[in-house]
């Protein structure tokens, strides 16, 4: 276990009852941008974007009180104050009387997609902004044709006109 939890590339910390971190590993750190000796000890709200925190703190009484793990994204906050998106596992672990005992996260990095799906989104919203502006566009351009149209036959039924009634 020692060697896989080491060279794992996917992050992962033990939570004591505190709900503090015991043991990280080295992906851990990297993904939390910190060293190992500043990540112990760390609470999970330090490093938990202000906006999920309420999220997770309601997370985090759920799996105390009954449900064996949480699935889903989040982000992180750097030292630096920069955000990193993750998507993490957290899995509660019980003593013998079934007492809470630990919380083991799994968690990857999954920035670049997020970013990604961002990047798309934008460019979907630019089509359709676009496509609007073409159809405005192609109804004006066809109010107009329509308006020269009309013209031109008002302009025929008056030259018939006078062609048949010249007086």
């Amino acid at each position: 276990w020692g060697r896989a939890f080491e060279m794992s590339p996917v992050g992962y910390a033990v939570f004591d009852a505190d709900q503090r971190i015991a043991e990280i590993n080295p992906a851990g750190c990297e993904i939390l941008g910190r060293s190992r000796a500043e990540c112990l000890g760390l609470h999970w709200s330090d490093f938990t974007d202000p906006a999920d925190r309420e999220r997770d703190a309601a997370e985090v009484r759920s799996l105390i009180q009954d449900t064996p793990f949480v699935v889903g994204d989040r982000r992180i906050l750097l030292p630096d104050g920069s955000t990193r998106w993750i998507n993490r596992s957290l899995t509660m672990i019980r003593d013998e009387r079934e007492m809470p005992r630990e919380v083991h996260l799994q968690f990857n990095d999954i920035t670049p997609q997020r970013e990604a799906e961002q990047r798309v989104e934008m460019l979907l919203a630019e089509l359709v902004s676009a496509e609007q502006a073409a159809c405005e566009r192609s109804a004006h351009e066809v109010h107009e044709d329509a308006i020269q149209m009309h013209e031109v036959a008002h302009l025929r039924v008056q030259s018939l006109t006078r062609q048949l009634d010249p007086d």
